[in-house]
């Protein structure tokens, strides 16, 4: 926040919260996921998007 500009600050901010967004709110859908199905389907969940992740960042090194 200190390298944006003075009159953008609170757009800048604004966009820093609808970024992080996910990170704090995925927790809890996963909360709400392993109350409703057990903690399987939680951690499998996980690994598919490890490896989406994982697949994705190499089509991107290779660009």
């Amino acid at each position: 926040m200190e390298i944006s500009p003075d009159d953008q600050r609170p757009a800048f901010s604004g966009y820093f919260n609808a970024i992080t967004a996910p990170a704090f709110l995925l927790p809890l859908l996963a909360g709400g996921l392993a109350a409703m199905f057990g903690l399987t389907i939680v951690f499998t969940l996980s690994l598919l998007a490890a490896i989406a992740q994982f697949i994705l960042l190499l089509k991107i090194s290779r660009a």
